[in-house]
């Protein structure tokens, strides 16, 4: 970068990050790559027909990824994104090393934008309890009443399935501040493994530690995600057979 350039990054707010390691080689197709890594990541409207990539973070404020002309969700190769945070105030900081810009949003390069994200949504945890800033990052997931007066948080499959999360020393949902919590996985003839190598005891649940606790709901719902496609294109593959091949 020539002198005049990086001069002139510096004083504009709407910056790049500039570092050694976020040179744009071998930064191709990875945009969504590193967006999946994020199950509550999902495509909304922001207005006026723009789309943009929406990650919640656990203190109620949000994450808006876009492509640097603001309108629409970044292609996949994309090798610089715009990234805004913002709540019920507004505008915000996306993380105190990352200030906002002029207008809200700063250019982040590819191969910075998975620490940015983490950095961001590692900082909202400390607002709440460790338990809720990772339950608020999956948009759907939501208490309910599992019989007897007792609770659990529960989050959707894709596959029809659910997760059930609960204190491991009561039946009822994890307070916020909750070190341990038991995970089960249910379909309509009762419990199944959580995932292939992650079983419960003898009544379906296992018990994992808050800071494991992303990890393994991530894994049940990118395996779910994963069965339910498969399933699907056995299921097109089978029609699209001649009646022939089937005798």
């Amino acid at each position: 970068m020539s002198k005049r350039k990086r001069e002139a990054s510096i004083e504009n707010p709407e910056r790049v990050i500039d570092t050694a390691l976020s040179r744009p080689t071998g930064s191709r197709g990875r945009f969504r790559e590193i967006v999946e890594k994020y199950p509550n990541a999902s495509e909304e409207t922001t207005g006026g027909g723009c789309m943009a990539m929406y990650i919640r973070c656990g203190d109620g404020t949000h994450l808006l990824l876009t492509d640097l002309g603001g309108l629409a969700v970044p292609e996949n190769n994309a090798r610089v994104v715009l990234v805004g945070r913002y709540g019920d105030d507004g505008v915000l900081d996306i993380t105190p090393s990352l200030p906002k810009g002029e207008y809200g949003a700063v250019e982040v390069r590819i191969n910075d934008l998975e620490r940015v994200i983490d950095e961001a949504l590692g900082l909202t945890e400390s607002v709440r309890g460790k338990f809720r800033a990772v339950i608020e990052k999956y948009r759907e997931a939501k208490e309910t009443t599992t019989g007897g007066n007792c609770t659990a948080i529960q989050i959707p499959c894709a596959d029809g399935t659910y997760l059930l999360l609960t204190d491991p020393r009561d039946a009822m949902s994890p307070q916020d501040d909750a070190e341990t919590v038991c995970v089960s996985r249910y379909n309509d003839q009762g419990t199944v493994a959580i995932t292939p190598d992650l079983h419960g005891g003898e009544d379906g649940t296992v018990e994992v530690p808050v800071e494991d606790l992303a990890r393994v709901i991530d894994a049940a719902i990118r395996r779910t995600r994963e069965s339910s496609a498969a399933a699907a294109v056995d299921r097109r593959s089978h029609r699209s057979r001649p009646a022939d091949f089937e005798r």
